[in-house]
Protein backbone atom coordinates (compact mmCIF):
# COMPACT_ATOMS: atom_id res chain seq x y z
CA UNK A 1 0.00 0.00 0.00
CA UNK A 2 2.72 2.49 0.97
CA UNK A 3 4.03 1.81 -2.54
CA UNK A 4 1.06 2.69 -4.59
CA UNK A 5 0.78 6.14 -2.30
CA UNK A 6 4.37 7.02 -2.93
CA UNK A 7 3.89 5.72 -7.26
CA UNK A 8 0.90 8.38 -7.28
CA UNK A 9 2.41 11.08 -5.68
CA UNK A 10 5.22 10.22 -8.66
CA UNK A 11 2.11 10.85 -10.75
CA UNK A 12 1.85 14.55 -9.70
CA UNK A 13 5.57 15.45 -9.81
CA UNK A 14 7.64 14.53 -6.79
CA UNK A 15 10.68 12.18 -6.96
CA UNK A 16 10.37 8.63 -4.87
CA UNK A 17 11.99 10.50 -2.09
CA UNK A 18 10.17 13.64 -1.80
CA UNK A 19 7.46 11.02 -1.95
CA UNK A 20 8.68 8.67 0.85
CA UNK A 21 9.85 12.26 2.77
CA UNK A 22 6.61 13.82 2.48
CA UNK A 23 4.43 10.49 3.34
CA UNK A 24 6.58 10.02 6.61
CA UNK A 25 6.35 13.64 7.47
CA UNK A 26 2.20 13.39 7.34
CA UNK A 27 2.52 10.52 9.55
CA UNK A 28 4.78 11.85 12.22
CA UNK A 29 3.75 14.77 12.68
CA UNK A 30 6.29 17.98 13.83
CA UNK A 31 9.39 15.87 13.10
CA UNK A 32 13.04 16.05 13.20
CA UNK A 33 15.24 15.39 10.34
CA UNK A 34 16.60 12.04 11.75
CA UNK A 35 13.07 11.00 12.78
CA UNK A 36 11.91 11.67 8.82
CA UNK A 37 14.60 9.92 7.36
CA UNK A 38 14.21 6.63 9.60
CA UNK A 39 10.32 6.83 8.66
CA UNK A 40 11.19 7.36 4.87
CA UNK A 41 14.34 4.61 5.00
CA UNK A 42 16.28 7.69 3.50
CA UNK A 43 20.01 9.01 5.10
CA UNK A 44 19.89 11.99 6.96
CA UNK A 45 21.88 14.39 4.18
CA UNK A 46 19.30 13.22 1.15
CA UNK A 47 15.87 14.49 3.80
CA UNK A 48 18.56 17.39 4.33
CA UNK A 49 19.37 18.03 0.53
CA UNK A 50 15.75 17.83 -0.20
CA UNK A 51 13.57 19.81 2.42
CA UNK A 52 14.21 23.02 0.97
CA UNK A 53 12.85 22.71 -2.13
CA UNK A 54 9.68 20.24 -0.56
CA UNK A 55 9.38 23.68 1.64
CA UNK A 56 9.41 26.03 -1.19
CA UNK A 57 6.57 23.85 -3.08
CA UNK A 58 4.45 23.74 -0.28
CA UNK A 59 4.69 20.26 0.74
CA UNK A 60 6.46 20.97 3.91
CA UNK A 61 7.36 23.33 6.57
CA UNK A 62 9.05 24.38 9.49
CA UNK A 63 7.99 24.59 12.59
CA UNK A 64 10.05 25.19 16.32
CA UNK A 65 8.96 23.45 19.28
CA UNK A 66 11.42 25.99 22.29
CA UNK A 67 15.12 25.09 20.42
CA UNK A 68 14.29 22.11 18.42
CA UNK A 69 14.04 22.49 14.60
CA UNK A 70 11.31 20.44 13.45
CA UNK A 71 9.74 19.64 9.77
CA UNK A 72 6.06 18.89 9.34
CA UNK A 73 3.80 18.20 6.16
CA UNK A 74 1.01 20.62 5.16
CA UNK A 75 -2.25 18.96 4.79
CA UNK A 76 -2.86 17.19 1.86
CA UNK A 77 -5.14 19.87 -0.11
CA UNK A 78 -1.62 21.26 -1.00
CA UNK A 79 -1.29 19.14 -3.74
CA UNK A 80 -4.84 20.03 -5.45
CA UNK A 81 -2.83 23.31 -6.83
CA UNK A 82 0.37 21.46 -8.12
CA UNK A 83 -1.60 20.22 -11.33
CA UNK A 84 -5.10 20.90 -12.87
CA UNK A 85 -4.50 18.03 -15.39
CA UNK A 86 -5.06 15.11 -12.83
CA UNK A 87 -7.14 16.44 -10.31
CA UNK A 88 -9.87 13.97 -10.36
CA UNK A 89 -7.28 11.33 -9.59
CA UNK A 90 -5.37 14.05 -6.39
CA UNK A 91 -9.16 14.10 -5.27
CA UNK A 92 -9.15 10.09 -5.19
CA UNK A 93 -6.06 10.69 -3.20
CA UNK A 94 -6.63 12.89 -0.63
CA UNK A 95 -8.74 11.29 1.49
CA UNK A 96 -6.63 8.32 1.88
CA UNK A 97 -3.82 10.27 3.03
CA UNK A 98 -5.97 12.39 5.25
CA UNK A 99 -6.67 9.05 6.92
CA UNK A 100 -2.86 8.80 7.86
CA UNK A 101 -1.92 12.30 9.11
CA UNK A 102 -1.08 12.44 12.48
CA UNK A 103 -3.20 13.68 14.96
CA UNK A 104 -0.25 14.53 17.37
CA UNK A 105 -2.08 17.11 20.08
CA UNK A 106 1.49 18.84 21.10
CA UNK A 107 0.88 21.90 18.53
CA UNK A 108 4.41 23.32 18.22
CA UNK A 109 4.75 27.34 19.50
CA UNK A 110 6.20 28.38 16.65
CA UNK A 111 5.29 27.97 12.27
CA UNK A 112 6.99 29.46 9.74
CA UNK A 113 5.25 29.29 6.37
CA UNK A 114 7.97 30.45 3.55
CA UNK A 115 5.55 31.83 1.12
CA UNK A 116 2.20 32.45 -0.40
CA UNK A 117 1.56 28.62 -1.46
CA UNK A 118 2.53 27.42 1.97
CA UNK A 119 0.48 30.14 3.78
CA UNK A 120 -2.82 28.71 2.07
CA UNK A 121 -2.50 25.85 4.70
CA UNK A 122 -3.15 28.47 7.73
CA UNK A 123 -6.10 30.42 5.69
CA UNK A 124 -7.34 26.65 4.94
CA UNK A 125 -7.79 25.54 8.37
CA UNK A 126 -9.42 28.82 9.43
CA UNK A 127 -11.50 28.54 7.22
CA UNK A 128 -12.75 25.09 8.17
CA UNK A 129 -12.51 26.08 11.89
CA UNK A 130 -13.72 29.75 12.92
CA UNK A 131 -16.71 29.96 14.47
CA UNK A 132 -19.76 32.68 13.79
CA UNK A 133 -18.90 35.56 15.84
CA UNK A 134 -15.37 35.23 16.56
CA UNK A 135 -12.95 37.37 16.97
CA UNK A 136 -10.69 38.64 14.07
CA UNK A 137 -8.16 41.47 15.06
CA UNK A 138 -5.84 43.21 12.70
CA UNK A 139 -3.17 45.57 12.28
CA UNK A 140 -2.73 46.64 8.89
CA UNK A 141 0.15 47.82 7.17
CA UNK A 142 -1.69 48.71 4.21
CA UNK A 143 -0.06 46.36 1.86
CA UNK A 144 -1.81 44.32 -0.86
CA UNK A 145 -1.61 41.59 -0.08
CA UNK A 146 -4.95 40.91 -1.58
CA UNK A 147 -3.70 40.45 -5.20
CA UNK A 148 -1.38 38.00 -3.88
CA UNK A 149 -3.64 35.64 -4.47
CA UNK A 150 -6.71 36.93 -5.13
CA UNK A 151 -8.88 33.78 -6.06
CA UNK A 152 -8.43 31.88 -2.99
CA UNK A 153 -8.17 34.91 -0.52
CA UNK A 154 -11.98 36.02 -2.17
CA UNK A 155 -12.69 33.01 -0.51
CA UNK A 156 -11.06 33.56 2.38
CA UNK A 157 -12.75 37.10 3.07
CA UNK A 158 -16.40 35.62 1.83
CA UNK A 159 -16.00 32.91 4.64
CA UNK A 160 -15.01 35.44 6.90
CA UNK A 161 -18.24 37.58 5.75
CA UNK A 162 -20.63 34.70 5.94
CA UNK A 163 -19.68 33.46 9.78
CA UNK A 164 -20.02 37.45 10.39
CA UNK A 165 -17.06 37.46 12.79
CA UNK A 166 -16.19 40.23 14.66
CA UNK A 167 -13.44 41.79 12.43
CA UNK A 168 -11.63 45.01 13.73
CA UNK A 169 -8.52 46.88 11.65
CA UNK A 170 -6.17 49.43 12.76
CA UNK A 171 -4.57 50.28 9.61
CA UNK A 172 -2.16 52.62 8.38
CA UNK A 173 -3.31 55.96 6.63
CA UNK A 174 -2.58 56.50 3.31
CA UNK A 175 -3.84 56.13 -0.15
CA UNK A 176 -2.45 52.23 -0.59
CA UNK A 177 -4.31 51.19 2.37
CA UNK A 178 -7.63 53.17 1.59
CA UNK A 179 -8.06 51.25 -1.69
CA UNK A 180 -7.32 47.95 -0.60
CA UNK A 181 -10.51 48.44 1.88
CA UNK A 182 -12.25 49.18 -0.55
CA UNK A 183 -11.72 45.88 -2.54
CA UNK A 184 -11.58 43.88 0.16
CA UNK A 185 -14.95 45.73 2.49
CA UNK A 186 -17.69 45.92 -0.54
CA UNK A 187 -20.55 44.88 2.10
CA UNK A 188 -18.94 46.97 5.31
CA UNK A 189 -18.88 44.28 7.39
CA UNK A 190 -14.82 44.87 8.49
CA UNK A 191 -14.64 48.20 10.50
CA UNK A 192 -11.39 49.92 10.97
CA UNK A 193 -9.96 52.93 11.97
CA UNK A 194 -6.84 55.17 10.62
CA UNK A 195 -3.46 55.66 12.54
CA UNK A 196 -0.02 56.02 11.79
CA UNK A 197 2.03 55.45 14.57
CA UNK A 198 4.17 53.00 12.69
CA UNK A 199 5.88 52.25 10.32
CA UNK A 200 6.35 48.65 9.15
CA UNK A 201 6.25 46.22 6.29
CA UNK A 202 4.38 43.93 8.65
CA UNK A 203 0.74 43.09 8.94
CA UNK A 204 0.06 41.00 11.93
CA UNK A 205 -3.73 39.53 13.18
CA UNK A 206 -5.23 38.02 16.16
CA UNK A 207 -7.75 34.76 16.07
CA UNK A 208 -8.14 32.72 19.06
CA UNK A 209 -5.01 31.68 20.64
CA UNK A 210 -3.12 32.54 17.52
CA UNK A 211 -0.93 35.89 16.75
CA UNK A 212 0.14 35.58 13.29
CA UNK A 213 2.65 38.05 11.33
CA UNK A 214 2.95 38.37 7.32
CA UNK A 215 5.70 40.08 6.17
CA UNK A 216 5.28 41.16 2.08
CA UNK A 217 8.96 42.31 0.47
CA UNK A 218 9.19 42.19 -3.32
CA UNK A 219 10.69 38.52 -3.22
CA UNK A 220 10.40 37.16 -0.16
CA UNK A 221 7.16 37.17 1.69
CA UNK A 222 6.64 34.76 4.28
CA UNK A 223 4.04 34.48 7.74
CA UNK A 224 4.98 33.61 11.34
CA UNK A 225 2.44 31.80 13.37
CA UNK A 226 2.67 32.32 17.48
CA UNK A 227 0.23 29.70 19.45
CA UNK A 228 -0.01 31.03 22.83
CA UNK A 229 -2.95 31.60 24.81
CA UNK A 230 -1.25 34.08 26.95
CA UNK A 231 0.49 36.08 24.08
CA UNK A 232 -2.57 36.12 22.23
CA UNK A 233 -4.07 37.93 25.25
CA UNK A 234 -1.57 40.48 25.50
CA UNK A 235 -2.06 41.30 22.03
CA UNK A 236 -5.54 41.55 22.04
CA UNK A 237 -5.51 44.05 25.34
CA UNK A 238 -3.10 45.80 23.52
CA UNK A 239 -5.02 46.25 20.29
CA UNK A 240 -8.44 47.21 22.02
CA UNK A 241 -6.19 49.61 24.29
CA UNK A 242 -4.82 51.66 20.70
CA UNK A 243 -8.81 50.77 18.72
CA UNK A 244 -10.30 52.54 21.74
CA UNK A 245 -7.76 55.36 21.92
CA UNK A 246 -8.31 55.82 17.97
CA UNK A 247 -11.92 56.05 18.10
CA UNK A 248 -11.39 59.09 20.78
CA UNK A 249 -9.52 61.08 18.61
CA UNK A 250 -12.85 61.33 16.03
Amino acid sequence: MENQYIKQLENIGLSESEASIYLASLTLGPASVIEIGQKASLTRQMVYNLIPGMIESGLLKEVRSGTKRLFEATGPDILKSRTKKISGEIDDLVPMLKSRQATNEAIPLITVYENPLAMRDWYENFMAEAKRGEEFLVWSAGKDWYNMDKRFMDRFLRVKEMKRMKNLVICKDNKEARELLKNINPQGTIKYRFDNGWDSNVDKWIWRDEVCVLTMRENATNMIVIKSADYAQLEKFNFYKIWEQLGNRS
